[in-house]
């Protein structure tokens, strides 16, 4: 492009002919001053020599703005605070973003040096049916493989439903000690079945190849009982051999004959493991009776040889027996008999309903009877014995024998009877009427408070007294002398009898010096020879020495063990445990039961406390002081129908599973039904179609589907004009409001608000 000299003066001069140039110099001199004076800045030829300059809005006149202005961003004010060059010079983006968010980025950035934030109030209108809600789906599976990771992103398929999904991700959870083995699924299309294969679409042979196999989900539950006080949408949560289910109550109802505890003594000495006991009360109406039939006695019923049902007597008048029932099922028409309350501590083995029992004085039986009932008791359990011949009493430890109750002709079990309970065997009585049982009540300890540790032990001196204290003469009470061998328990005798001074289960000692031996006698041979329980550790020849059985001073014959734990101290013997125990301070899982129309009878004990026989509350022990009363009667609330809302993890089916609510003592029981794919717990992922959510009721002005927002810290008078003229959309309702904007722009914005104008 040719260049325009800028200074024209110094060519001026050679315009002139030579004569001018030498006759009239003046005149040349005149002329070029004037040009001179025409090119300084305010002069005509300065601007016109650079007029191609002036086109350019960087290099143009401060004056010609205007026209640039007018023609390129006639509505934009010039006393923005933007650069009027810069402005003018990118008002191109601005056109070209117009009807964007960008379009009023860039205007306020450009004329206020301000940042803004657009908010279309249609985003907040409450629309009907708008929420979008999710569950998640997954599958629980046992998987033989090593590479389930590759099942991650494809679509997987039931190899005998046909049902398909994607598979989303795998994980493992611990639930209970359990490993469960999960596949995330989405896209499900039909149910898996439980049990079967899957696979992916790239596997050809599901026999040849390793795959996994669904092992199923919680899906239902069937209620066994409803417990009380629920209403319908109450969310429980479900244990059981799983985890982390959760279900939600979809109907209930109100139903007579269920229990409501109230615990009106929290009492002391009590765990969170106490044991809790719900035993219904009946009334029997009889006919005729012995007359033999006592408070405290058991009374039961026989279904032939056998028992049917038993109970404990709380009340006897002329023509009622009321009873606390420890096992069911009593049926009218037939007769009741009365038992002896045994109160036993078992010293071995294990006595059973229906067992045969005999108590022996070391050379007969003195009492023969049947065991009709079992019914724990604060320290040692108390049996009931029915169909006795003889009598029963008080077992002592005697030289003429131990008087235990034993069991059966082989005698596999033994206990130490410490009372027997007055009263009569013989009574009977013919059952009219029955009113009152139940079934299910139950209950635990919630809470404890008011805390104490009782160093506790629950040993037995017997179990620990493995070492007899055996006392001798010192003079040979046997004829003959013996002679044993070490490592030998042969013992062999001359000129002794033992057939004659020895039986299974003395002891004899040989030697009477400080290498004295003595040893159980286990078998007697004949008159010369014999055998013991251990090997003799020294080689002897001594008279013999023996004491009876019958003189021992404890009643189990041990093993003898070194001289040494005969000098252990009990409190070294001993296993003791620390228990911590309060006053109970609420009740929980409270499960109403079913049936009871009478108040049924209620008792919570920490066994091991009260054997104690500390003193409690009142004129009770410890462990056995709480006040629970029960009372039968309506129930509202009783769970009748659930839905699982989220399977949890590790279910079986069949299994009993207990759901309780946070906050509710009751507890709900049922039978988990664990098949196809598990859910998870769903949520809205929006809250547009919520009434109370922050949505609001279209106004057709400020909250419409064609309004916005400008939020700036501008006021809205300063640039509404410039808006509407520019940028503002046909159709649309314009609105201002003043916050404060953070217009660092190395932060993030942030918005405070003042104040709404409205356009």
């Amino acid at each position: 492009m040719r260049v325009i000299e800028k200074n024209i003066s110094q060519f001026i001069e050679s315009q002139f002919p030579a004569l001018y140039r030498d006759e009239g110099p003046i005149l040349v001199a005149f002329v070029q001053s004037y040009f001179e004076w025409l090119e300084t800045a305010s002069n005509i030829n300065y601007k016109a020599r650079r007029v191609l300059e002036y086109r350019d809005i960087d290099s143009t006149l401060d004056e010609y703005l205007v026209y640039f202005k007018n023609k390129y961003a006639k509505n934009i004010p010039l006393d923005a605070e933007a650069s009027k060059r810069i402005l003018i010079k990118n008002i191109q983006d601005l056109y070209k973003s117009k009807g964007s968010e960008r379009s009023y980025e860039i205007l306020f950035r450009t004329l206020y040096n301000k940042d803004v934030k657009i908010y279309y109030p249609g985003d907040d209108i409450l629309r009907v049916s708008d929420g979008e809600w999710y569950e998640g789906r997954y599958l629980e599976i046992t998987s033989f493989i090593s590479n389930i990771q590759d099942y991650v992103g494809k679509k997987i398929i039931g190899v005998n439903s046909g049902a398909t999904a994607i598979v989303e991700n795998f994980y493992q959870k611990v639930v209970n000690k359990k490993v469960i083995d999960i596949l995330e699924i989405s896209n499900l299309n039909g149910i898996f079945d439980f049990g079967e294969k899957i696979k992916t679409f790239d596997t050809s042979n599901v026999i040849a190849q390793a795959v996994p196999i669904t092992v199923g989900s919680l899906t239902a539950i069937g209620v066994t009982d409803g417990g009380a006080n629920f209403t319908v949408g109450d969310l429980l949560d479900v244990s059981g051999k799983g985890g982390n289910a959760k279900a939600k109550v979809t109907s209930v109802t109100n139903q007579l004959g269920r229990v409501d505890f109230l615990l009106e003594n929290g009492g002391s000495g009590y765990s969170l493991s106490a044991l809790s006991q719900v035993y219904p009360q009946l009334q029997l109406s009889y006919n005729t009776s012995s007359g033999n039939i006592q408070v405290d006695q058991l009374i039961y019923q026989l279904d032939g040889a056998a028992m049917s049902s038993n109970g404990i007597v709380t009340a006897v008048n002329s023509s009622v027996i009321t009873l606390k029932q420890t096992t069911p099922t009593f049926n009218s028409g037939e007769n009741v008999f009365t038992a002896i309350r045994v109160i036993l501590d078992v010293v071995s083995g294990t006595f059973a309903n229906g067992e045969h029992v005999y108590q022996s004085n070391g050379s007969a039986n003195v009492g023969i009877g049947q065991i009709v009932g079992i019914v724990p008791n604060v320290g040692n359990t108390a049996y009931y014995v029915g169909n006795v011949t003889g009598s029963f009493t008080t077992s002592v430890y005697s030289t003429g024998g131990n008087t235990f109750l034993l069991v059966g002709n082989t005698s596999t079990a033994q206990g130490f009877i410490y009372n027997v309970a007055s009263g009569s065997n013989t009574g009977s009585a013919n059952v009219a009427n029955i009113v009152g049982g139940g079934t299910g009540a139950s209950f635990k300890v919630g809470a404890i408070f008011d805390k104490e540790v009782i160093t506790i032990n629950t040993d037995y001196l017997r179990d620990k007294l493995d070492t007899k204290l055996i006392t001798f003469n010192e003079s040979s009470n046997a004829t003959g002398t013996v002679s044993v061998t070490n490592g030998s328990n042969t013992v062999t005798g001359t000129g002794t009898s033992f057939t004659t001074d020895f039986v299974v289960g003395d002891y004899i000692q040989v030697n009477n010096s400080a290498a004295k031996q003595i040893r159980e006698v286990t078998s007697v041979t004949n008159s010369t020879s014999l055998t013991v329980a251990t090997n003799f550790s020294n080689t002897q020849t001594s008279v013999p020495y023996y004491e009876d059985q019958s003189n021992y001073s404890f009643a189990k014959a041990v093993t003898l063990g070194d001289i040494e734990r005969i000098s252990t101290k009990i409190i070294n013997a001993l296993t003791y445990q620390e228990l911590e125990v309060g006053t109970i301070q609420y009740l929980s899982g409270i499960n109403p039961g079913t049936g009871y129309s009478l108040n049924p009878y209620v008792s919570i004990i920490e066994p091991v406390i009260a054997s104690l026989e500390i003193p409690g509350v009142g004129n009770r022990v410890k462990g056995a002081d709480a006040i629970i009363q029960a009372t039968a009667g309506s129930s509202k609330g009783v769970v009748s129908g659930l839905s699982v809302i989220d399977s949890g993890a590790g279910y079986e089916p069949g299994e009993q599973v207990t759901l309780t609510k946070t906050g509710l003592a009751f507890s709900v029981t049922g039978s988990a039904v664990v098949k196809t794919n598990g859910i998870q717990e769903g949520y809205w992922k929006s809250t547009r179609g919520f009434l109370d959510s922050d949505k609001y009721i279209q106004d057709s002005k400020y909250y419409q589907e064609y309004s916005y927002e400008l939020q700036t810290g501008i006021d809205f008078a300063n640039y509404k004009d410039v808006i509407y003229s520019l940028l503002h959309t046909a159709g649309t309702e314009l609105f201002g409001k003043f916050a404060y904007i953070d217009d660092n722009i190395n932060t993030p914005p942030n918005y405070m608000e003042s104040s709404v104008t409205q356009a």
